[in-house]
């Protein structure tokens, strides 16, 4: 055991260390005194050295005409050594009265100046003293103020010297000599600096470029890589081959491309996956904050929802705000996707509600919600509707107009026996022809109307052809009869009409400007054009053959009674007690009322709500009716169809296909953001 090293040093050994350590630290003491001069032997000498040795260089020059001090014991006016004599605490406070006083007397100015002579000042009187930097790297004005050298400590008068001081010439000019000292080209580094700009300029111009090739890809839903990452490979994907397309042109980013390009994981180049999809994370949450900024301006919101199942069958339910701007437009923005596990009215309503919580939204602010016609939507007593209504009761339902009118369509086919043989008759004239059912169409009635005796000659064609199937000729034979029916050519054209005007109306319906008081007229004038059609059945019996139909549907002004705008304005003040001034909001009506009759009797434009809130914003008259202008906001910020979500639903198609069916939630939403919004993706900057 004693042949074996020891694991561990002992107490001995660790001293032994300990002293020898020592010993070099004291041979190592006052190592670097031969390279610093000491002038003072006070503690106050480790301050601003370098400054000492740069005015040391100056001595010749240290007594200036500018420097002037009473002096005590002569009466003389000559600039006397006193070198040997030190300087006393009273000496410095009366130099500093009399250049805050702007007294002009003389004394030694060798005696105030270092680096000049050996001599000494007295520091033992001076504690804790206040020292003024800038004055300190000035090697030009230092010598004109004692606040500089030795501090301040008078803490009684502090307020009047350092005022007076500050307001002087001399603490201006070493301001200004400090700030062109701080300057670029005046700094020690700079060259460190210029070598930083340039990288920093130059890898800005790199983001420039990837940031406008992630707008374009991200503009139209399209998917920005693919198999591998590398540059000229025909299977990198659409970014890397719109950079490499865009460095055919650009002789800065083909150099960049070249130098930092295919260098793997680990080097810096701004064009990789990781750094890709960093950047549109950071370009959604820009989009977002730009649109929920604009919904807090104008306070005022309604809400639409709607969902459907993505590729891998996930739920997605899209939110889409409704809110009037500043200029009096109306807009219907996009704001998120959210996987959903559940349709009851319940868990709607708790998933919306921590959406409004996460983006810093007051539901109470919420004036109008439209969803389609569901139970668990539209639900008037534990729907989700209602919930909304329980926390705002302000928030008016409305159910989506565009659904709305296509289920009246449905009711109305399936209310009449005539109709739904009609109708498939139809379904089985396209099934016979594309071996393949179609859902009914107004195209699909277009055509037949258009081509009915075309179709007819058909028919009729395959009926005698005997290569035929027996199968198919017989399906020929049973629809030729059942064209030939005059009830048939009659319904032709008759819901070839219907239809057209149906789609029409809803094409405007889906429109995201649209607001409840252009909803009304066009479902009137879709009635009254209905009820035109069973009144002039004749006329579409014996035009059956040209299908040349032409109607009016003109909707006639109504102009409302003084004792119907009070009854209205009532209903509103008690609906919104409190947006509207109970007060002033029937005078106020009144007179707009008047206001209209008076400038806008023959302009029917008058009586569209958002023309009337763009009048009031643009002749600025905004704060004569405050109350009119609250009415007409909210008025307009009610949805009338969630159009604008199922909208966003084409975009989630294009955005996760089979190929990118593994996006992560967050990224399936800020993509499906910046394709839905590209307006907004396109005229932010992001330039930081």
């Amino acid at each position: 055991m004693s042949g074996l090293k020891r694991k561990y040093m002992g107490g001995a050994e660790k001293l032994r260390i300990k002293a020898n350590n020592k010993k070099e630290i004291e041979k190592l003491k006052g190592s670097l005194d031969n390279y610093i001069t000491k002038k003072l032997t006070t503690p106050e000498t480790v301050i601003n050295e370098s400054i000492e040795r740069s005015l040391n260089s100056n001595s010749e020059t240290c007594c200036t005409p500018d420097l002037i001090v009473k002096n005590s014991d002569t009466s003389n006016t000559s600039c006397t050594s006193t070198q040997n004599n030190p300087v006393s605490i009273e000496q410095v406070v009366q130099i500093e009265d009399n250049i805050i006083s702007g007294e002009k007397c003389k004394v030694d100015s060798n005696s105030f100046i270092k680096g000049c002579g050996n001599y000494e000042i007295d520091y033992s009187k001076l504690k804790k003293n206040v020292a003024l930097w800038p004055l300190k790297i000035s090697n030009e004005f230092q010598e004109f103020f004692v606040l500089c050298k030795v501090g301040f400590d008078d803490w009684r008068h502090v307020s009047r010297r350092l005022t007076g001081h500050e307001r002087s010439i001399n603490h201006r000019k070493s301001v200004c000599s400090l700030s062109n000292r701080a300057m670029k080209n005046s700094r020690i580094d700079q060259d460190i600096v210029l070598q930083h700009k340039k990288e920093v300029e130059y890898w800005r111009n790199v983001l420039k470029r990837t940031v406008a090739a992630i707008k374009f890809i991200s503009q139209r839903g399209l998917p920005f890589f693919g198999d591998d990452e590398k540059l000229n490979s025909p299977h990198n994907g659409i970014f890397l081959g719109i950079l490499e397309l865009i460095s055919e042109f650009d002789p800065f980013l083909a150099n960049n491309l070249t130098t930092y390009g295919n260098k793997g994981s680990g080097n810096t180049n701004y064009i990789s996956s990781y750094t890709v999809r960093k950047l549109i994370d950071l370009m959604a949450n820009k989009v977002l904050n730009h649109i929920l900024m604009e919904v807090k301006s104008a306070k005022y919101f309604g809400i639409i929802v709607d969902s459907t199942p993505d590729i891998t069958h996930n739920d997605q339910m899209a939110y889409v705000l409704r809110y009037v701007n500043e200029s009096g437009e109306v807009f219907e923005r996009f704001i998120k996707l959210e996987n959903i596990h559940g349709h009851t009215a319940e868990y709607l309503f708790s998933t919306i509600k921590a959406m409004f919580d996460k983006v810093g939204l007051d539901i109470k602010n919420c004036v109008g919600q439209s969803y389609d016609n569901a139970a668990n939507m539209s639900g008037k007593y534990t729907g989700l509707q209602a919930r909304i209504k329980e926390l705002s009761p302000v928030a008016t339902y409305v159910p989506c107009a565009a659904h709305s009118i296509n289920l009246v369509g449905v009711n109305a086919v399936s209310s009449s026996t005539t109709t739904v043989n009609y109708f498939g008759v139809v379904q089985a004239l396209y099934v016979f022809f594309s071996s393949s059912p179609r859902s009914q169409h107004h195209k699909h009635i277009k055509a037949l109307r258009l081509g009915y005796n075309e179709v007819l000659v058909a028919l009729e064609d395959i009926r005698q052809d005997l290569n035929q199937n027996p199968i198919t000729q017989n399906e020929a034979r049973q629809l030729l009869s059942k064209l030939k029916k005059k009830e048939t050519g009659v319904l032709t054209t008759v819901w070839n009409s219907i239809l057209q005007r149906i789609n029409s109306v809803n094409k405007d319906l889906q429109s995201s400007k649209i607001n409840v008081s252009a909803i009304v007229p066009l479902y009137t004038s879709l009635i009254d054009f209905i009820q035109s059609i069973r009144e002039n059945f004749t006329t579409y019996e014996e035009e059956a053959s040209s299908l040349n139909i032409t109607s009016d549907y003109s909707l006639k002004r109504k102009v409302k009674k003084k004792s119907d705008i009070i009854k209205n304005t009532s209903n509103l003040l008690d609906h919104f007690p409190d947006d509207l001034d109970k007060e002033t909001f029937v005078d106020e009506m009144l007179q707009f009322q008047e206001l209209k009759m008076s400038l806008f009797s023959d302009d029917k434009t008058i009586d569209d709500p958002q023309y009337q809130l763009k009048y009031l914003k643009s002749m600025n008259i905004r704060h004569t009716f405050p109350n009119i202008e609250t009415v007409l906001q909210i008025y307009l910020t009610i949805p009338c169809t969630n159009c604008s979500s199922e909208r966003s639903f084409s975009a989630l198609k294009r955005v996760k296909t089979r190929l990118r069916s593994c996006l992560s939630q967050d990224r399936l939403d800020n993509l499906t953001l910046l394709t839905v919004e590209h307006e907004i993706t396109k005229q932010l900057s992001y330039d930081v």
